[in-house]
Formats: C-alpha cells, sequence, structure tokens
C-alpha cells in the first residue's frame, strides 16, 4: 500500500523542517522545502521576493512550487515554508502568525486535488519542547543524570536519538547541550534535573546576558534585515569567495567599501543600565542606539552593544549614552565583555 503523502506547515520557527525530517528519515522518503526551492529558483530571498513583488505575486510562486515539487517524487514529505520574511519576528504578532499559517489553508485544495491525505499543521511548541542544560559540568550531567550520551558531539554539532534531538551549541559562552523532544520528554529531564540537585533552573533572560556577555549575537538585536555581518563585525563567517549567494553583493560591497554603521562594545562609567533602544551619542549628538544592555553580574559593570556611526567605532572612543532623562559617560571597548569556555 502506497504511503500517505505528507505537507507540513507552520511559520518561520515552529520546527516543521526539523520534524519534517525525522518524519520523512522514518517513511524512507526526502523531505521537500517550499520556501528553499522558490529562492533557488528566484536566486534571491523570500523577504526580498514579498519587498520587490508582494505577497499576491509570492503565493502563485507557493502553488507552482507545490506542483513542482510533487512533479519532481512522490510519495514525499514537504515543509511548506512560514510566510514571514526572514527579517521579521520570530514571534510576530498574532495576525502575522496566523497569515502565515493560513498558507496551508490556502493551498488545501491543491493538497487534496494532488493525492494529500495526512497533513499536520505545525504550530510552535505543539509537538516539540527543549531543554538547555548549560555549564561547565553539562556534559557530565546531561550523561549521568538524563543517561543521554553526548560526549562525542563537539562544539555546534547534532544527533538524533530516536525522536530526541541534542545538540552542543552552548549559546551562553560556556559548555551547553540543548535537548529537544516531546513534551512529556522533556518534562521528564526537568524533573531529574531539579532532583539531582546539580542544576539551578535559570530563564530565557538568564541566557540572554550570559550570551551578551560573551559578545554572541541575537537575531533581532545584534543581527537583522537592516544589520549585516559585515555591519556586526562577523564577515569572517561569510564566504564571500563563493560563486553565488543571495546578498553576496551587498556584502562584497560592505567589505571592500566600509559600512556606515559597525556594531561595538561600551563599558559605561557608574551602575546605570543601558537598554536596547537607547540613544548613544558623541558630544550630544545622536550617532547610534543600544542592541542589548546589562549591568553584567560577571564583571560587575554596566556594558552594551550598540550600533554606531562608524567613524567613531574605534576602540576606546569617548560615548555617551542616553538613559531616560539623562546621559552617561562610556567609552568604546571589545564586544566580548567575559572569555568563553566551550569544548572544543
Amino acid at each position: 500500500m502506497a504511503k500517505n503523502k505528507v505537507i507540513l506547515t507552520g511559520f518561520m520557527g515552529c520546527g516543521k523542517s526539523t520534524i519534517g525530517r525525522i518524519l520523512a528519515e522514518k517513511r524512507g522518503q526526502e523531505l521537500l522545502d517550499t520556501d528553499h526551492y522558490i529562492e533557488q529558483k528566484q536566486g534571491r530571498s523570500i523577504s526580498d521576493i514579498f519587498a520587490t513583488q508582494g505577497e499576491e505575486a509570492f503565493r502563485d510562486m507557493e502553488t507552482e512550487a507545490l506542483r513542482e515539487l510533487i512533479q519532481k517524487q512522490e510519495p514525499l514529505v514537504i515543509a511548506l515554508g512560514g510566510g514571514l520574511p526572514i527579517g521579521g519576528n520570530l514571534y510576530g504578532e498574532e495576525p502575522v502568525r496566523q497569515r502565515a499559517l493560513l498558507r496551508g489553508e490556502r493551498n488545501r485544495e491543491l493538497l487534496a486535488e494532488l493525492g494529500y491525505v495526512f497533513y499536520l499543521k505545525i504550530t510552535p511548541g505543539e509537538v516539540y519542547g527543549q531543554i538547555a542544560v548549560q555549564g561547565p559540568n553539562a556534559e557530565t550531567v546531561v550523561e549521568e543524570v538524563l543517561g543521554i550520551a553526548c560526549k562525542e558531539l563537539t562544539f555546534y554539532t547534532v544527533k538524533t536519538i530516536g525522536d530526541v534531538i541534542v545538540s552542543r551549541t552552548g549559546y551562553t559562552g560556556e559548555d551547553g547541550f540543548e535537548i529537544y523532544a516531546s513534551h512529556n520528554y522533556i518534562c521528564d529531564c526537568w524533573d531529574k534535573l531539579m532532583e539531582s540537585g546539580r542544576c539551578k533552573p535559570c530563564g530565557l533572560g538568564c541566557r540572554d546576558t550570559l550570551r551578551f556577555e560573551v559578545g554572541l549575537p541575537l537575531y533581532g538585536d545584534e543581527l537583522s534585515a537592516d544589520i549585516s555581518p559585515v555591519m556586526a563585525g562577523l564577515s569572517m563567517f561569510c564566504k564571500l569567495d563563493k560563486e553565488e549567494f543571495v546578498g553576496k553583493d551587498a556584502l562584497v560591497d560592505q567589505k571592500t567599501n566600509g559600512v556606515a554603521q559597525k556594531l561595538v562594545g561600551i563599558e559605561l562609567e557608574g551602575k546605570a543600565i543601558p537598554r536596547h533602544g537607547y540613544t548613544v551619542l558623541k558630544d550630544g549628538e545622536p550617532i547610534g542606539e543600544v542592541t542589548t544592555g546589562y549591568h553584567s553580574i560577571s564583571t560587575d559593570k554596566s556594558v552594551c552593544m550598540a550600533l554606531v556611526k562608524a567613524e567613531y567605532g574605534k576602540l576606546g572612543t569617548p560615548l555617551e549614552v542616553q538613559i531616560r532623562k539623562k546621559t552617561f559617560p562610556g567609552v568604546v571597548v571589545k564586544k566580548r565583555f567575559y572569555d568563553k569556555h566551550y569544548k572544543k
């Protein structure tokens, strides 16, 4: 008996591609992604298509992509893209989320016509939960308390154990593992970790301060549709010698001719706390704004990362940050305020 065709849909970041990959492997099939297919065919990003041609044109491209993908191989598993422009907020406003999810609904008749009888609409957290175990003893705790073999994973690698996904990104500056699995499995992990007495619960706010202290960027703050890797000081991760990729011309131009703005670290005098969006000034004139700022627990200093005019980005440059109705003096420093301790 032929296997049912499967389509998964949901907005960007909901996990449809990951879930689709696991499902496709179990069924001995190929996972195809409409967004990736459209980007390859058009030679530009989904966000660029939205910006230049609009949503209606993109809908037509998506319907055509579905037809073409289905003709390539059947039965198969398709991840129907999320519908949010790449520069959009992952956890956007409810109307945006619903519009993205409705992309699958709009294509329901086409899917039925093409023989899809197994249809999944995935919303974030509907299938997978996540728990992150971070710190210098993370490897020992994950292996001994959770019984998950992980020591063979190197930095920024991932593996799948049945339906459990384990990664080692340590996006806190310390060694660390991220575990993705069913809600029940994650709850069980939580109970074991708490009962062991070897871990303390921490929220996402804690994770944000830790990644910030070691200079790790957060998309939407230090990287965005308007802040390129070159502006963020991350051009070493861009392979500009590749033959072609979306955005290459813009990055090459910035690398060759320089940028108008760049991301810097700023250390303030005193205990005032700079926050996201606060204005950065030079001699009283606005020159940029804070992307992330805290009073660093690890260093006991008030520090921030900020996007400023490039001419003021040199180390040692005195600047000011406006915090409510007052301005506080600071100086440009390296973006890494605390040393990373990864196991590589």
